[in-house]
């Protein structure tokens, strides 16, 4: 399958993988790439901008503009299966894309995800006595008890994630006005928030050298 992807019809984002979508009349999850329809001109929309598109816009088969991102990207919040307009979203926190990182806003300011990633990769890495025990054992049950201690133990020694300590807001603009002195002069902001056991993007802004955009806020379906 090709690498390519579509708009909204309606609301013009970027189809992401994970997001309810409507493709050429059929309803599903999309899993990029074009989804189930393959490569040719198709209209396209999420499910929930299609429910609340007037009868003529849903009769115009007018094929949906080609997405750059591939199907790629954070999935939208208010574009998931399952998801409630009528119901509250709360769990506001902030992930940063700087160049060749990416870190979450906590107590401590940014903190970079993916040297805490570097950091712990280097600690199993490191830790032969683990593996020579763990290619002797031969239950899988035994094998992944020893995995979850060797997981316990790095914690313990290099501490908890900035992703798990993230900072919690209760809504958008708080979780904008905390993170503003921290920003760099290059990045990609998204902030995610929850409903239940659901979790997406409610919020996207570059600011980079080519210039700055903010492409996505929520709510955007209504």
């Amino acid at each position: 399958m090709g690498m390519f992807s579509w708009k909204c019809r309606r609301c013009g984002c970027d189809l992401c993988e994970g997001e309810l979508v409507r493709l050429a009349g059929t309803v599903q999850t999309y899993n990029g790439y074009g989804g189930s329809v393959g490569a040719d001109n198709v209209a396209c929309w999420h499910e929930i901008c299609y429910q609340r598109s007037t009868t003529a816009e849903q009769l115009d088969q007018t094929p949906s503009e080609s997405a750059s991102n591939q199907g790629f990207g954070p999935a939208k919040l208010e574009f998931l299966p399952g998801f409630d307009p009528s119901k509250t979203v709360d769990n506001f926190h902030v992930l940063v894309h700087r160049l060749y990182d990416h870190a979450f806003l906590t107590e401590s300011g940014l903190e970079s995800q993916s040297e805490w990633d570097e950091l712990r990769c280097e600690k199993e890495d490191g830790d032969q006595e683990f593996f020579q025990k763990l290619l002797a054992t031969r239950s899988d049950e035994e094998q992944m008890l020893m995995i979850d201690e060797q997981q316990r133990m790095i914690v313990d020694e290099i501490g908890e994630s900035p992703d798990s300590r993230s900072l919690r807001f209760e809504n958008l603009n708080k979780a904008l006005e905390a993170v503003r002195g921290y920003l760099p002069q290059e990045y990609t902001i998204h902030v995610y928030a929850s409903q239940g056991s659901l979790s997406g993007a409610v919020y996207e802004f570059d600011q980079w050298p080519k210039g700055e955009k903010e492409s996505y806020r929520f709510p955007i379906s209504n």
